[in-house]
């Protein structure tokens, strides 16, 4: 019984008060981030990339550009959950002219070969930027004020950022982690001053299955490099001193379409419009960035709450162990004669009050029996179970010296000892006999033994 009720308490003040920290208000740790991409500083030799100049998965052979990601074009900064960054593998151009025979903006496409058609498709060129995965991305994020105040941060300090100093940063070792698991990760490629770095190849690594860009599980004759991918960067923070960066992928393919901005068609100096354009089809990797996390901080009322709950599921437990020790474990008679407790009035005036008084002086001889190491009689068991016998307390007359009658429902004798009245009296034509309860026979189980009967004169 203890050993269930100590588990108990354990587990209710010891895993889910102390442990969960259940004493804490969870806050959310609001705030912003942001992203930017740089090409490599050193390109991979041409002939080492095996996508370029060389059959692709669909057979076809594609060549390579240089990853100039500055422009706003194979690049760009947008809007996601809280900010987002498109990254572009696939670049597709087409030249298109104006249709001269489309005097109506609405009924007819003004440029051609329409987007979508099986021309546009004929007549698009396509490459692949190259060495897209030394590419580089810087990570920024800040926590906004109103949070830092509510964890009692002054003015002047601050949690723990990309903008803090580079030491501080190398002593919480930031990581990159997958969100379903945080036990694989990356470390940053580089910690500048103001931003965490990591490369693409990182991140394609860590999230992508084969590793690679240049195949796509469950899809024959295309890749995540050719189709494009959404990659989701959680900011989550596990102290205000201690953040880190959670990844999942998302096979949701995300292009680009936009005009070239010289030679499009689009009139110079306010000049008349060009009878041709070129339209730019970009498809690559999408990173949606959010700034999501909760922290825990003490307040008095969460830990008296947590307390007083804590102290409502022991109630409920207990009560359970109860139940299961009273009727389904096997010694559950023996448990019972401990955990009932029974005040019954030790001046019986019925039949009823005496039939609980000899089932308490039954559990109580029991009780005494197993705590001396021995096992309850039959005896004992049927006195438990079978019906109390109804008894007659004997008048001061019927008594034989040196008894007199006490008070209570108690026999007294001369030298003052108290013995508890258990009798049976059986009333005949000129004598009676009297049962008196032994006090001196510790080992028997119904306690009883006959005195001598009086005769009547």
């Amino acid at each position: 019984y203890y050993g269930l009720v100590l588990t108990i308490v354990c587990y209710i003040f010891g895993y889910q008060i102390i442990h969960q920290q259940r004493y804490n208000v969870m806050t959310p740790v609001s705030g912003v981030i942001q992203a930017n991409v740089e090409g490599p500083v050193s390109l991979t030799p041409l002939a080492k990339i095996e996508y370029c100049n060389t059959p692709y998965v669909d057979g076809k052979v594609y060549s390579c550009i240089y990853p100039e990601m500055a422009t706003g074009i194979l690049s760009k900064v947008g809007d996601g959950v809280e900010g987002s960054l498109f990254i572009g593998t696939r670049l597709s151009s087409i030249t298109q002219h104006q249709n001269v025979n489309c005097t109506d903006a609405y009924d007819c496409a003004l440029w051609e070969p329409e987007v979508g058609t099986a021309a546009y498709a004929a007549t698009k060129v396509t490459t692949f930027i190259g060495d897209i995965e030394s590419a580089t991305i810087r990570l920024q994020h800040k926590v906004s004020h109103d949070t830092e105040a509510a964890f009692g941060f002054s003015p002047d300090a601050h949690f723990l950022t990309p903008f803090s100093s580079k030491e501080e940063r190398e002593a919480a070792g930031p990581r990159m982690c997958l969100e379903s698991d945080h036990t694989q990760c990356v470390q940053p490629h580089a910690l500048l001053s103001e931003g965490d770095v990591f490369t693409v190849r990182q991140l394609t690594q860590l999230v992508v299955p084969n590793r690679t860009l240049d195949a796509k599980p469950g899809h024959d004759g295309t890749s995540y490099r050719y189709d494009g991918l959404t990659l989701k960067v959680r900011i989550g923070y596990s102290s205000p001193h201690e953040y880190g960066y959670y990844l999942s992928r998302n096979d949701l393919a995300f292009k680009d379409i936009s005009v070239a901005p010289t030679g499009t068609g689009v009139g110079v100096g306010g000049g008349a419009p060009l009878p041709q354009r070129t339209l730019l089809d970009v498809h690559g990797i999408q990173l949606l960035l959010s700034h999501n996390s909760q922290l825990g901080h003490f307040q008095m009322m969460q830990l008296l709450l947590a307390l007083i709950t804590g102290v409502g599921l022991l109630s409920v437990a207990k009560v359970a162990t109860d139940t299961m020790l009273m009727y389904l474990l096997p010694r559950r008679a023996q448990y019972r004669l401990f955990v009932r407790d029974l005040t019954p009035d030790f001046s019986p005036e019925n039949d009823e009050e005496r039939a609980v008084l000899e089932q308490v002086l039954s559990m109580k001889r029991g009780e005494r029996n197993l705590m001396q190491g021995k096992l309850p009689s039959e005896g004992l068991r049927a006195a438990m179970l079978e019906p109390s016998t109804v008894y007659h307390t004997p008048t001061a007359s019927e008594l034989s010296p040196p008894y007199q009658e006490y008070t209570h429902g108690m026999l007294q004798s001369t030298d003052s000892r108290i013995l508890t009245q258990s009798v049976r009296a059986a009333h005949g034509a000129g004598q009676h006999r009297n049962t008196m309860a032994a006090t001196s026979d510790p080992d028997n189980t119904q306690g009883v033994v006959a005195s001598p009967s009086p005769t009547g004169g």
